[in-house]
């Protein structure tokens, strides 16, 4: 069996990604649901054959081989029947010393929690309904406003008692407390000094200042969470 030809592809896709310059290369490479099935993508320019295997062929190497597109160093195909939902990988067989691998997709929408390892195919289309925020969101977006940047590693930050790490919708209520409360801590700790994280500076200028930021971003988290529920129960 062999994958179906349908490049999603342009010269000016391949021009562009020669160049180092395609900045849009996500919505090309990697896994796209088109109509009857996936196309598939990947770039591998030291292979000497690649081909996908998933849920949809058995996990068959020889089911469904990829086609090399012009000297690019990209492989692609379709996948009739492959859909959201099917775990796969890139069979790949190296042109230096034969070496063979399954390997992860670098573009995958979605991918196996840990220690699994498997790429999803996964349709991001999204029906959003935040028209009144995005209507009044340039209001707080000025170019010439302060702004303070707050990171989170959600993989090492907190797992759960058996060792794994968190899912989004576990570590979305503990994380919003945790904010919440890092914004109160702020404000008590940093009283009169001048804090600095990276490049943005904030002055305490009383006890019982509190980080309006943090707790903003706390308050976003559930409201974030609660929108959700929403949209799954719609």
């Amino acid at each position: 069996m062999t994958s179906a030809r349908m490049s999603l592809l342009s010269e000016q896709d391949l021009y562009l990604f020669a160049e180092g310059t395609h900045r849009r290369i996500h919505e090309k490479l990697g896994a796209h649901r088109v109509e009857g099935g996936t196309a598939f993508a990947v770039w591998a320019p030291n292979a000497r054959a690649v081909s996908v295997v998933g849920d949809f062929d058995g996990w068959d190497p020889g089911a469904h081989p990829l086609a090399p597109v012009a000297s690019s160093g990209i492989w692609e195909g379709i996948v009739p029947g492959a859909g959201n939902g099917d775990v796969y990988k890139f069979h790949i067989r190296s042109a230096v010393g034969g070496h063979v691998v399954d390997k992860a997709d670098p573009f995958a929408a979605r991918s196996e929690e840990p220690p699994r390892t498997g790429s999803i195919v996964w349709d991001l289309s999204y029906d959003w309904r935040d028209t009144a925020w995005m209507s009044s969101r340039s209001r707080a977006n000025g170019l010439g406003a302060p702004i303070s940047i707050y990171e989170v590693h959600l993989g090492s930050s907190k797992r759960a008692p058996d060792g794994r790490p968190l899912t989004y919708r576990e570590i979305a209520a503990p994380l919003a407390d945790h904010v919440e409360d890092l914004g109160h801590q702020l404000g008590i700790e940093g009283a009169g000094d001048l804090v600095e994280q990276q490049q943005v500076r904030l002055h305490r200028q009383r006890p019982d200042d509190r980080d309006p930021l943090l707790l903003a971003a706390g308050q976003a988290i559930r409201e974030l969470l609660a929108l959700v529920g929403q949209a799954e129960a719609a």
